[in-house]
């Protein structure tokens, strides 16, 4: 066997591989001919990389290291050129801003330049069309909403979608379609993106494994906004539609931020309504609506009821975390649409839902989340007795956190308390405020499996103030 230096590295090389970086590959091309042989493409001389990653990391002058998160603040243009050196088809994975780089002669204090709509985004969409590999995508759009009201972007995000649906391997997509533009508070969110995100999605359907999409509430170009709306064409409820469809998705997030999220969340919910099931196989869902202080009022919201039935369909959760507007939990149905959610769900191990200062008048909500956990507290008490340290292989409920409720009865509070503490369960935080004799104003109220709290399984009795 040949067991020369040359002849080990080419054997290990596929090992190594996947987790070789841009700047790694570099370093370790210039050690060695053979490494460099095997890093550096024969035909484009292009480097090949696993992995990249671009990180809008501000600016230091504290002696930060010299990395990929600082380069582009050190080198001009640095991220167009590292996005015409890479070798896309061996890229398994990217994460990718368009943070601000250096001019190339810095003067005063303007020695900053934004590239990525006139360079940086057309480099990375022509490449994408070579990413037969990729896998993973996370894609910030921040910057690019700067050139996004002049329309300039519309068929470049057309190009994007249909160059990134050609990755027959993708499977789990981040997309942070929000970005703030001078003169405007308020974050605002590319309807171009939106459909092409439409586009990808519908195309990879069956193959996506995990979604999860921040979007603001305000377009960046209301002009287009507006056109595609005369024409019947919505591009939030089209994008909501089609995600529903991708039946192979195991992982969902939806996050809306910014003043006039309500409208994404209503669209959603109009499109819960008209949709039979979602996703079947869905492990884990985050439903985020961070509403501005204006907006908590708001009588324009809708109930979140149907988006809590569509999912209640999705029995092997295992995950789910949620953040609600106050005016949607006042609704009966709305509850009773939370208990359908919960029910059943014999995989689950993880629950933080935030109400959003909801009053719990008539103790619905405190009841509801006790009598469906139940079943899930017994299991992993049992399973803990029955195999001891090894049940937490086992999916059992291992953290609940409840955030942001008001108006509850004490002893509403006081009976899930005890149903946890009486299972293996340790609280680890309670915070709460009294709202007259008989109710609490909870902040946050959490519990984690003993063990995972690192403390012993056996139950640690603490003061909640409820007894007064």
């Amino acid at each position: 066997m040949d067991s020369s230096p040359v002849s080990v590295i080419e054997t290990c090389w596929p090992a190594i591989e996947p987790f070789v970086d841009l700047e790694g590959s570099v370093s370790v091309s210039q050690t060695c001919t053979t490494l460099h042989r095997l890093i550096i493409d024969s035909h484009t001389r292009q480097i090949k990389v696993s992995h990249f990653e671009v990180d809008n990391t501000p600016l230091s002058d504290q002696g930060e290291e010299k990395s990929w998160q600082t380069a582009p603040g050190r080198i001009p243009h640095f991220l167009s050129r590292a996005l015409n050196a890479i070798h896309f088809p061996s890229l398994r994975s990217i994460a990718i801003d368009f943070p601000a780089t250096r001019r190339r002669i810095a003067t005063g204090h303007a020695d900053e330049i934004d590239d990525a709509s006139s360079s940086a985004f057309p480099i990375f969409v022509a490449n994408l069309s070579y990413a037969r590999n990729l896998e993973t995508l996370h894609f910030c759009a921040g910057r690019l909403m700067a050139t996004e009201r002049s329309g300039k972007l519309e068929s470049l995000y057309e190009l994007f979608a249909e160059n990134l649906g050609r990755c027959d391997n993708l499977a789990y997509m981040t997309i942070a379609n929000l970005g703030f533009v001078r003169g405007n508070p308020e974050p605002l969110y590319s309807v171009a993106l939106a459909r092409a995100m439409t586009d990808v999605i519908r195309k990879r359907r069956l193959g996506l494994e995990s979604v999860k999409i921040h979007t603001a509430g305000q377009p960046s170009d209301p002009t287009y906004n507006t056109l595609l709306r005369s024409r019947g064409i919505d591009a939030m409820k089209e994008l909501f539609t089609t995600v529903f469809s991708a039946s192979s998705v195991k992982e969902l997030m939806l996050s809306f931020q910014g003043g006039g999220s309500w409208q994404h969340w209503n669209t959603l919910l109009d499109v819960a309504k008209i949709c039979r099931e979602a996703m079947p196989d869905l492990r884990r869902l985050m439903l985020g609506y961070d509403y501005c202080s204006s907006e908590m009022g708001t009588s324009e919201l809708q109930p979140h009821g149907p988006i809590f039935d569509l999912f209640s369909k999705s029995h092997s959760l295992e995950y789910l975390w949620m953040g609600m507007s106050r005016r949607c939990m006042q609704e009966k149905e709305t509850i009773l649409s939370l208990r359908r959610l919960l029910e059943n769900k014999t995989n689950l191990e993880y629950v933080s839902i935030d109400f959003g200062s909801a009053y719990d008048e008539d103790g619905d909500i405190v009841k509801a989340l006790s009598e469906t956990l139940a079943p899930n507290i017994d299991r992993g008490t049992q399973c803990y007795l029955s195999m001891g340290a090894g049940a937490r292989e086992e999916k059992i409920l291992s953290h609940v956190c409840i955030e942001n409720l008001r108006g509850v009865v004490k002893e509403d509070v006081s009976n899930l308390h005890m149903m946890l503490d009486s299972g293996i369960m340790v609280c680890n935080d309670f915070i709460a405020e009294k709202n007259g004799d008989r109710r609490l104003d909870i902040d946050e109220m959490t519990y984690f499996w003993g063990s995972t709290a690192g403390e012993s399984p056996k139950r640690r009795t603490i003061e909640l103030g409820l007894s007064n």
